[in-house]
């Protein structure tokens, strides 16, 4: 965002960032590196994720407890093709019928259980994020910020029901979509920016289960660079990168030298971007780079 070979404007930054990773715990699920490629489906020097004749083993791994205990695929996924870990649930992306992405969920005990295949292509799968309570959300492909036209944002978002529960997740689709976050109840904070704004505008949204989505700002002017957004503490906050000086090294993709001087901003009610007042007692130089500007 604003950096070396990256170009984006306003809130189509928001593209480029990452979600926040979820917080470690105590058990999570990995994979050996024992599948077996169909070497009939495989030229030579080419990728076999997608040509498994046995896919791998997986393994729950306590932490705490430093224990490794293999456990042998679900049932039903042949291919697998990622595994994601959040809130101390595995989740592993299978490639179903027609590529499509098929869930599979396991915690520390227990069984796999499927949770249904979905309408996202499942090399597309990219990131996972959690909130606090348990919900789950997975974006899908992303499209760039250069592109002419950007095709919808999609994403998967799962309630914070007991694995297996039918209808735990839900598709959204967000058109002009830039970004998306988990938020408690099985909610997703949606942020979209009209194409014909090149960045210059921003609307929020929160789509609940079987509610109408609830639009929280429309047209929100943007003149920097914005780079995360999340829920905290029941506030929208966006961060926000100020836009290198006209002209710098004659190219204004490039970053200034030195700490990025990046700060929170809060979402208002009136739809407006403020910055967000810094905690009380915090040293001054804290107040303008934060820790990582140190």
């Amino acid at each position: 965002m604003g950096g070396y070979g990256v170009s984006c404007e306003g809130a189509l930054c928001l593209l480029a960032g990452l979600p926040p990773r979820p917080p470690p715990t105590r058990t999570w699920l990995a994979a050996f590196g024992d599948g077996l490629c169909d070497p009939a489906r495989v030229p030579p020097g080419g990728a076999c994720a997608a040509h498994l004749a046995r896919p791998p083993t997986f393994a729950v791994v306590d932490q705490r407890a430093g224990a490794v205990t293999p456990v042998a695929a679900p049932e039903g996924c042949a291919q697998p093709v990622a595994l994601r870990n959040a809130a101390g649930v595995g989740l592993l992306v299978c490639r179903g019928g027609g590529g499509i992405a098929a869930l599979f969920v396991r915690g520390a005990q227990g069984p796999w259980r499927a949770e249904g295949s979905h309408a996202i292509p499942a090399d597309a799968v990219e990131h996972l994020a959690a909130a606090p309570d348990g919900t789950l959300l997975l974006v899908g492909p992303t499209p760039p910020a250069s592109a002419p036209r950007r095709a919808p944002l999609q994403v998967l978002v799962r309630s914070p029901l007991p694995l297996g529960a039918p209808q735990a997740w839900r598709r959204v689709v967000v058109p002009d979509g830039v970004a998306a976050q988990p938020a408690p109840g099985g909610a997703a904070l949606l942020a979209s920016s009209p194409a014909d704004s090149a960045g210059g505008r921003l609307d929020v949204s929160l789509d609940r289960p079987g509610h109408p989505v609830l639009v929280l700002a429309r047209g929100v002017e943007v003149s920097q660079n914005l780079t995360k957004i999340e829920v905290h503490d029941g506030r929208v906050r966006l961060r926000v990168r100020p836009k290198p000086a006209p002209g710098l090294l004659g190219n204004r993709w490039l970053s200034p030298p030195g700490p990025l001087d990046e700060r929170w901003h809060v979402l208002t009610h009136g739809g407006a971007l403020v910055p967000e007042a810094p905690p009380p007692g915090t040293p001054a130089d804290e107040r303008r780079f934060g820790p990582a500007g140190r």
